[in-house]
């Protein structure tokens, strides 16, 4: 049952954030530093980048769950994802002086995200 709910949170996260970034990247962009309403090749960025690869990654979750074989790839796809994600944008963070604090909150959620998702891989049973 772990390994669903984890699938869930994380496809209803990139669902949310991708729907969000495209709907919306005028609220996203100054969180960001990117000033999307003086610059539409950054608006199209913050709509492609983040929306669009959300909205993909939302997809795959979502064919990983509707089969119990996949549960596995897909708990694979979200420790990749959130943890490169989390990863670099800690080492950057720490690298960089004067970031907002959009970029700790994305630490936390991203690393608790790998964490989850990779306890939940362990906890699935070994396949033969």
């Amino acid at each position: 049952m772990l390994a669903p709910s984890v699938l869930i949170v994380a496809f209803a996260g990139f669902l949310i954030f991708g729907v969000w970034s495209v709907a919306d990247p005028a609220s996203i962009g100054p969180m960001i530093d990117w000033d999307v309403a003086a610059s539409p090749t950054a608006k199209v960025e913050l709509q492609a980048m983040y929306g669009g690869l959300e909205l993909g990654l939302a997809a795959l979750i979502a064919w990983c769950l509707a089969d119990r074989k996949r549960h596995r790839f897909g708990l694979i796809v979200v420790a990749c994802t959130f943890g490169g994600l989390g990863l670099t944008r800690t080492a950057a963070t720490l690298a960089t002086s004067g970031v907002r604090d959009f970029h700790f909150w994305g630490i936390g959620l991203e690393l608790f995200a790998l964490g989850a998702a990779s306890f939940a891989l362990r906890r699935l049973p070994r396949e033969t």
